[in-house]
């Protein structure tokens, strides 16, 4: 399966406030995120995943790290995959780029 999203991500940071407060820009990125994921069939069983994060500005400060949670909480929550627990191999580049977008690839293992 592969989605092209042609969104600037939101690190984990932006999102979350402490441990339980999800913040506005955090649910704008999100309801975003939901509606730019195309609808596909679930997949199942043990899953992997590459993302690969193209940036155009800041590229080089931003931790690669930070934009993988609230992307894999939308690649759940739109039902493309049960739970992220069932990934186990997982790939996250950062590249820069003339315009911001993320290319997301998933796998059954």
């Amino acid at each position: 399966m592969k989605i092209r999203l042609d969104l600037k991500p939101l690190s984990i940071n932006q999102c979350w406030q402490g441990k339980r407060y999800f913040t506005p820009k955090g649910k704008e990125f999100r309801e975003l995120c939901l509606r730019l994921i195309p609808k596909k069939k679930q997949l199942t069983g043990l899953l992997g995943i590459e993302i690969i994060v193209h940036l155009k500005k800041a590229w080089l400060k931003s931790d690669v790290d930070n934009f993988l949670k609230p992307l894999l909480d939308a690649i759940v929550e739109k039902g493309l995959v049960e739970d992220d627990r069932f990934f186990t191999d997982l790939t996250i580049r950062k590249r820069s780029a003339k315009k911001d977008y993320v290319e997301i690839k998933i796998w059954q293992i």
